[in-house]
């Protein structure tokens, strides 16, 4: 799962700004809205709005830590996701 991988690899600041310039990050964002239970579902869509806030100079330092609380709880869930990806393969396989 791409979100995973790349919130592990620098927060979801660095998932947001990789992934716009990579691509289209609303289409990622739905996508793993899709599978992601609705705790990571709020955190994702929480921490897109203060990365959105943080990319036009507003409110710098509380959006920071919106983002650092974000990859928090991302962190505490993680488990979830790695649980997501298991059944999946496991089906797929």
């Amino acid at each position: 799962m791409t979100y995973q991988s790349k919130v592990n690899n620098g927060g979801h600041h660095q998932y947001f700004l990789n992934t716009e310039n990579n691509g289209d990050v609303r289409k990622d964002i739905e996508a793993s809205c899709t599978i992601l239970p609705g705790v990571l579902t709020d955190n994702i869509q929480v921490a897109f709005k203060a990365y959105i806030e943080l990319e036009q100079d507003k409110n710098i330092e509380a959006n920071k830590e919106i983002l650092e609380n974000c990859d928090d709880v991302f962190g505490e869930n993680e488990e979830i996701i790695n649980s997501i990806l298991e059944s999946y393969c496991a089906q797929n396989i």
